[in-house]
Formats: structure tokens, sequence, C-alpha cells
């Protein structure tokens, strides 16, 4: 049996799932417009030398945005490629006109797909309901890993 050299240590399966070693954390915030309905996008992340495990993914926003009827953001992950010809949703959705969001505040998303396939990207998909929706900077933040 082969032996590792002695800088090369073994991964313990729990840090390491199904192969993916390497850990990574993108972050990354962008002012939204208000003022129209038009769909805007954030990039997060784009996987442009394998696949990545997506292992968690949060946004917040810079002002707090109260449960109303009207003028309401929604926010969800997307995933596609560069450019956005098509996408394809990834987590649940949150916002809306019942749903607060705090300000300052970290919202974690429910994943519905972990696996981003190389050459495709995670955006932030903001969604105003009307034109009146105010004007406020999103972030997000996802944890990855890469295999090795």
């Amino acid at each position: 049996m082969a032996s590792l050299a002695p800088h090369v240590g073994r991964v313990e399966k729990s840090y390491a799932p199904y192969g993916w070693s390497i850990m990574e954390t993108a972050m990354v915030s962008q002012i939204v417009l208000g003022g129209d309905t038009d769909e805007q996008y954030v990039l997060l992340v784009i996987a442009d030398q394998s696949d990545i495990y997506i292992e968690k993914a949060y946004f917040v926003v810079n002002n707090g945005q109260a449960s109303e009827g009207t003028n309401y953001w929604t926010f969800d992950l997307v995933s596609g490629p560069s450019g956005l010809g098509s996408e394809t949703a990834i987590s649940n959705a949150f916002g809306g006109a019942l749903t607060a969001l705090t300000e300052l505040t970290y919202t974690e998303f429910t994943l519905t797909s972990n696996v981003l396939a190389k050459g495709q990207s995670v955006w932030l998909r903001c969604n105003p309901n009307h034109a009146s929706s105010a004007t406020t900077t999103v972030g997000g933040r996802l944890r990855f890993r890469i295999k090795a």
C-alpha cells in the first residue's frame, strides 16, 4: 500500500462529502433600482473550472421591507449560462406581499438543486412587483465546494 507524502493529509468525509473538498465563499452586493417591473440579476459565482456543490446560500437587504400588498420585492436563486439566455430556479423565493424582510439580516434560501455544472453561473434574481418598489441594496452569499 502506498503511503502519503508527509505534507499530504487525508480529508475526513464529513469535511469533504462525495469528494467535494475545496470550500469557497462568494459574497456580492449590488444596488437594485426601483421604478420599473424588470427583474434584475446579481452574479454570485461562475463554475468556470469544474462542477460546484452549493452548501448554503443567503441574501440580505440593506433596508427592511415591510409586508405590503403592492410595493415589494421577491428574491430567489437561478442558474444558467453566462448571459442568462435561459435560467433555472434553484431555490425557494423570499419576500412578497405577506413576508417582511428585516434590515441587514441574512435570510437563508432552501436549495432545490445543490450541484452546478461547469460553465453555469448562479444569479440572485431580484423581482420587483410594482414600479413603485423602492430602490435597495441587496447582497448574496454562497458557501460552496469544488472537487479537488
